[in-house]
């Protein structure tokens, strides 16, 4: 299990390469269903070139829509 520390680095170091993917909208750290800290990527569309996991660390992906800049 992951600290948010650590997954908040990850983020650090992968998000440049994620948010390259067209179907990718946002890239964050959350907790998953059981109360761990994950790195969740919102989708725009189905992306089935990214991976299950990263570094050794499992990815959540949800598909949420494009964020917009307020």
């Amino acid at each position: 299990m992951a600290t948010e520390r650590e997954i908040r680095s990850l983020k650090k170091r992968v998000s440049g390469l994620l948010m390259k993917n067209r179907a990718v909208s946002a890239v964050g750290v959350e907790r998953d269903e059981k109360g761990h800290y994950v790195l969740t990527v919102h989708l725009v569309d189905d992306a089935p070139d990214l991976p299950a996991e990263l570094e050794g660390h499992a990815v959540r992906y949800v598909r949420r829509g494009r964020y917009e800049k307020q």
